[in-house]
């Protein structure tokens, strides 16, 4: 391959990566179900309209900025391998000042300060517990429970939706 289309295609996709934004989506899917979804994009108006789309085929709307995210709490989060003594584990980590911690099939879900993520997963990785995961999250304030398998079927179809869109990185829900 030529030098030059080399060099045409490298400045073509730098001049695309100077153009990506970042984006917060926030709406109502189906049910009142609140949602958040973090987006990159090289064309918000495309964007816009795109997740528009997604939310009303799914019986819900886009809202505007703050009026979902109120329902969020931000937070970082730690994903811990679970030992044979989870009930031990889950002190230790309290000990160290943790927000919360939830006990789930994957492991544990240490909640911390969004400031106080990484000296927390340093310390958690000081006293010997295996971390799967670190990352920040929006952790939702309110629970509601369906119960109804057509209505969770629906919601399930509607996050999947959103989640294969080319350009999400999260979404909260």
């Amino acid at each position: 391959m030529p030098k030059d289309n080399i060099d045409r295609i490298l400045k073509s996709a730098e001049s695309k990566m100077e153009n990506l934004e970042e984006i917060r989506y926030e709406g109502f899917g189906p049910y009142g179900l609140a949602v958040l979804v973090d987006v990159v994009t090289d064309n918000k108006n495309r964007s816009a309209q795109e997740f528009k789309s997604i939310f009303e085929k799914a019986g819900g709307n886009m809202a505007s900025p703050g009026a979902v995210a109120y329902n969020f709490d931000h937070k970082g989060y730690i994903l811990v391998k679970k030992n044979d003594d989870a009930d031990s584990q889950t002190l230790q980590l309290i000990d160290m000042g943790v927000d919360d911690v939830n006990e789930v099939e994957e492991g544990l879900e240490v909640l911390v300060n969004p400031s106080q993520l990484s000296s927390t997963n340093d310390k958690i990785i000081g006293v010997g517990f295996e971390v799967l995961r670190v990352e920040n999250k929006m952790v939702p304030k309110n629970y509601a429970e369906i119960s109804e398998p057509e209505k969770q079927d629906k919601i399930m179809a509607f996050l999947e939706n959103l989640e294969d869109h080319d350009d999400v990185q999260k979404v909260f829900s």
